[in-house]
């Protein structure tokens, strides 16, 4: 469908004017639907979104995101994909939770069960639908595609009920299991945490450093030294371990005998417990330790009945843990070695661990392999239960002060100190996590994790380094518990019998139907599939008694890891397709892009639940971004004040601005510090693209079109080179380098080098065509000839083919140069240009680089003769190599016009009077070197004078605003003879120079006065 161009002109550039101009052009000729109606047909590419968050705002970091998921969309559609763009938000969780508790002044979950789940639900959807508006809005200043068609969201029933369809595909494979284990617990938000959650969320914390004596069971005075900083877990201590392969000691003390590692007595001994008098009485193995009895330290009713366990109380020999696993890259056959770590060690400590398997993580697979009992006496609130007497109530973090105290008075403190240390807190709420046991719902890994680490390895990863960040992370990989004891999020389709404890995982709407206890078929019985309707829901058993759901809901990490199929409704909608590409594709999207921290969640959880799900990962190619930090480095926080939010920042630079900032400052996947300094330079290079197109506006000839002259298209087949018949070296050379160009731009684009991408197109745009093909060609557009329309067909097909280069980067001033074109369809309609095979000329422009490089010498060096750019020079001499000689010989009519020189010419050695002028060396060749002669004798004086003469005319015409196709008569008053003789020598250039009709010279003074190098001239004018 053709659309009638509509768009203003502007005459200056201001970029939320023309965007919102471009946005009101785009909706009014339906541009973004019939992108998408344009390549129905055509092979799909399958891009997703991760669904960010919609409990806040978005800052700079999303629209870099945002910035670069478009570009890839975009480039794939202008290359003829049917590009499969949707927006999608996560919209559940702790991340919605916590802001919604802390806005009602919830103090915990009692609170929000005593309001109505129902009523909280609701509050929490009204925040994720508030926020939603914000993000679809800002997507559409930024021009994102996926801003203008439906996003999918993870409350939505369509996508609950893939999330149970998924479920039950895993239950039946076998993968679901339910188990206790000791896990991250947030007592705040009271749920288990699990993955990402965890690893993310750190603070440096002092808690104690307290070193133990244990008394040897059946000894006298005889201790076994242990340091902890955790004294809050000695209740649950059930073992301690040694290292079988070091030296121990036993040192007397006074009438004690202390038993710790050799290697570390002096520091434990000496340096922290200030014990200086100590003799070692025997020296012996670890393995001497095995099996050894000593008595509980913490006298509780739970560690007593704990003592008739046999393996409890006992000294255990330390066993390794995987700590990582290595994987070479294109790994075939070579047998992969494991990476492990003991879990005693002698770098620390006393060389003897506690262990406490009901509150750590190696810690319950220290107790699992020696199957030794569980203790975990801290409930849902983080205190402690009535297991242990002493403690009962009291918080986990604060029992610590209380347990110290006691050991002290027991007389089992050897030392107490302090240490400062990394802790985990809640992502969320950022209170301190625990590890505590509790049953939960867990994805089996051991059945796909060789399978996950096969099919990473075959992912096209971008940078490559996140292969192995992935592998890594596999590697450490366990069960993921994917239940979570909370509110608002998909309910685990779970339900129990009360009775005889059977268990059944529904799959869908209809199968729950089917299986209730009661009528659901009346309207709007399940439009909302939370836990405030799901819950009454209950199932007959196959015993005769009734089964209830079980109250946990998945967590927020397992509803993003099935948008590549949850997204669509599969299987109820969309199933066609998706099974289609399920046979025909690698994976199941072509490309995710999200940052660096998702090797850790999103992209490794989407290739869990794929893998275990279809057998297949859930993407072919990954791009993987940096973060966005505030311009220090530091992580943007909204409590400390330094967040740049997404709206704040496109008032100040627009949307294209944001873009092509993102793509020119730093490489995706570095980490980016933030600056609107180094932005606004991107907005000088948009300032100059505007200003290159008004100067083709302005200068072009009366009737002009492209197509005169001059084939600038050219031919696309991959076989036959483009023949452009050029009389003017520099239009071959512009023609040539944007070939080279468009060439160099597609690869970098593939290779996600946005910022190469932004760099070069910079670089061509403002030196290459502005700064040098432009002023090149000034003189020659004044004119009305055969070389001016060839001139000007070079522009229209630079510019043109700048707004398809720059399309997918900076939709808005592509598609405004390209309709003031004068093309009728949008530029975002359009095929990526590919270049011309044999097009370009490597010769022509390694020589008009040596050209541009000795104009730069030459510049510098009338900076250092304070000479002006517009005062002709009566020579440069220039010395070098082949390279240079081949640039002045065959380029020397644009050397004299770019260095303003009245004769360039080059020389094998030094010129004789060398040292009578400026000498610069040329930048990029070796021997190099430009010579400016910076004498100047009477006519080279006059010449000056012209030049500054008309610059003063042409800047009294632009202020009297005149067009620069107007005609003006000209009046000049001069008193100096031989100036005025000069002038009237050259008055028909000096009419061409300033587009007069007619220069007359005065007798008297006129209105507007100058002096040109100490001659004083006067002059008017006005339209002729």
């Amino acid at each position: 469908m053709k659309s009638t161009p509509t768009i203003k002109t502007f005459t200056q550039y201001q970029p939320q004017e023309l965007e919102a101009e471009i946005r009101a052009y785009w909706t009014a000729n339906k541009t973004y639907q019939n992108m998408a109606d344009r390549r129905k047909g055509r092979k799909t590419f399958y891009f997703l979104d991760g669904p960010p968050y919609v409990n806040a705002s978005p800052h700079v970091g999303h629209v870099k995101t945002t910035t670069c998921k478009d570009i890839w969309t975009r480039l794939r559609y202008m290359q003829g994909f049917d590009a499969k763009m949707q927006a999608g938000f996560d919209c559940h969780g702790l991340p919605v939770e916590v802001m919604v508790e802390k806005e009602l002044g919830v103090q915990s979950k009692q609170d929000i069960e005593k309001m109505g789940i129902d009523k909280f639900d609701a509050l929490c959807l009204q925040k994720v639908e508030n926020n939603e508006k914000i993000w679809m809005s800002i997507y559409q200043d930024i021009a994102a595609l996926k801003g203008h068609f439906e996003p999918y969201f993870t409350y939505k029933p369509d996508y609950i009920q893939s999330a149970w369809w998924t479920l039950k595909q895993l239950h039946e494979k076998g993968l679901l299991v339910e188990g206790n284990k000791s896990i991250h617990w947030c007592p705040h938000c009271e749920t288990a945490l699990s993955g990402y959650e965890v690893s993310d969320s750190y603070k440096e914390v002092v808690d104690p450093s307290v070193y133990l004596k244990f008394k040897v069971k059946g000894a006298t005075n005889e201790y076994l030294l242990v340091w902890t900083t955790t004294p809050w877990t000695l209740p649950s201590n059930v073992a301690l371990a040694v290292a079988g392969a070091e030296q121990y000691i036993k040192v007397k003390v006074g009438d004690e005998f202390y038993i710790l590692a050799e290697k570390r007595a002096e520091a434990v001994l000496k340096e922290i417990c200030g014990i200086t008098n100590y003799e070692i009485v025997d020296t012996f193995a670890g393995t001497k330790l095995d099996g050894l009895r000593y008595e509980p330290i913490i006298e509780s009713e739970q560690q007593v009945q704990t003592s008739k366990d046999e393996r409890a109380y006992r000294v255990y020999l330390s066993i390794p843990l995987m700590a990582k696993k290595k994987y070479k890259k294109h790994e075939t056959s070579q047998k992969l070695e494991d990476e492990f770590q003991q879990f005693v060690t002698v770098d620390d400590g006393t060389g003897l661990v506690h262990c406490a398997p009901g509150h750590g993580q190696t810690d319950h697979f220290f107790g699992k392999h020696y199957r030794l009992p569980t203790l975990s006496p801290i409930d849902e609130k983080g205190c402690f239960t009535d297991q242990v007497v002493f403690l009962r109530g009291q918080f986990f973090k604060k029992a610590n002060n209380t347990v110290t105290e006691k050991l002290k008075f027991q007389g089992s403190l050897l030392h107490a100190g302090q240490v400062k240390h990394s802790y985990p807190l809640c992502w969320r709420c950022k209170n301190p996590l625990v590890f505590r046991i509790s049953r939960q719902w867990y994805l089996n890994i051991e059945p796909i994790k060789d399978k996950m680490v096969a099919a990473n390895q075959a992912v096209h990863w971008m940078p490559e380094h996140g292969k192995e960040a992935l592998n890594n992370w596999l590697a450490d990989a366990n069960d993921w518990c994917i239940s979570q004891q909370r509110f608002w999020g998909i309910p685990m389709p779970i339900w129990q019998c009360g009775s005889c404890g059977r268990k059944k995982v529904i799959g869908s709407v209809d199968e729950l139907k089917e299986n209730a206890t009661s009528d659901l078929n009346y309207k709007g019985a399940l439009d909302d599939l939370h836990r405030h309707t799901v819950d009454g829901i209950h199932l007959k058993c196959e015993c005769g008694k009734t089964m209830h759901r079980v109250k946990d809901i998945f967590n927020v990490w397992f509803d993003s890891s099935i948008a590549p199929w949850a997204s669509l409704g599969y299987p109820f909608q969309n199933k066609e397709w998706f099974d289609q590409r399920l046979q025909e594709e690698s994976g199941l999207a072509d490309l995710v892009v999200e940052s660096q921290d998702q090797v850790r969640g999103w992209f490794y959880v989407l290739l869990f639940t794929a893998m275990a799900t279809f057998d297949k990962p859930a993407y072919k190619n990954i791009s993987m971004m940096g973060w966005v930090t505030d311009e220090k480095g530091d992580k943007m926080s909204k409590s400390v004040g330094n967040v740049v939010w997404a709206q704040d920042a496109l008032k100040q630079l627009g949307g294209d601005g944001m873009r092509l900032y993102y793509c020119w400052d730093i490489a995706p996947w570095d980490v980016q510090k933030f600056s609107f300094t180094s932005a606004k330079e991107v907005y000088k290079a948009m300032n100059i693209w505007f200003n290159a197109l008004a100067f083709y506006e302005s200068y072009k000839p009366e009737g002009f079109k492209a197509e005169n002259g001059l084939d600038v298209k050219g031919k696309t087949d991959g076989k036959t080179a483009t023949k452009y018949t050029l009389k003017s070296p520099e239009d071959a050379w512009l023609l040539s380098r944007l070939n080279t160009l468009t060439s160099e731009i597609l690869q970098h684009y593939e290779s996600f080098e946005f910022h190469h991408v932004g760099r070069k197109l910079v670089d061509f745009l403002v030196n290459d065509y502005s700064r040098w093909y432009i002023k090149l060609v000034r003189d020659r557009s004044a004119a009305n000839d055969e070389s001016a329309r060839q001139c000007f067909s070079v522009m229209h097909h630079a510019l043109r083919q700048m707004s398809l280069l720059f399309a997918p980067v900076t939709p808005f001033m592509s598609e405004y140069v390209w309709q003031k074109l004068g093309e009728k369809e949008s530029v975002h309609h359009q095929d990526y240009p590919v270049a011309v095979v044999g097009a370009a000329d490597a010769e022509m422009e390694a020589t008009m680089s040596a050209a541009m490089a000795i104009t730069d010498a030459g510049n510098a060096a009338r900076k250092d003769a304070d000479i002006k750019l517009r005062w002709p020079v009566q020579q440069v001499l220039v010395t070098g190599g082949a390279d240079v000689e081949k640039a002045v010989v065959r380029l020397q009519k644009i050397l004299m016009q770019s260095l303003n020189a009245l004769n360039v010419t080059y020389y094998e050695n030094a010129p004789e009077d060398a040292r009578q002028m400026v000498k610069k060396d040329l930048s990029g060749f070796k021997d190099a070197h430009v010579y400016l002669d910076k004498s100047r004798d009477e006519s080279l004086t006059n010449l000056c004078r012209f030049r500054e003469l008309t610059r003063a005319i042409q800047s009294q015409r632009k202020a009297a605003k005149l067009n620069v196709k107007d005609l003006i008569t000209l009046n000049i008053h001069v008193q100096d003879m031989a100036f005025k003789t000069f002038l009237e020598k050259n008055a028909d250039a000096l009419r061409d120079a300033v587009t007069a009709k007619r220069v007359e010279f005065a007798s008297e003074k006129q209105a507007h006065e100058e002096t040109v190098e100490d001659v004083p001239v006067s002059f008017s004018l006005k339209k002729a």
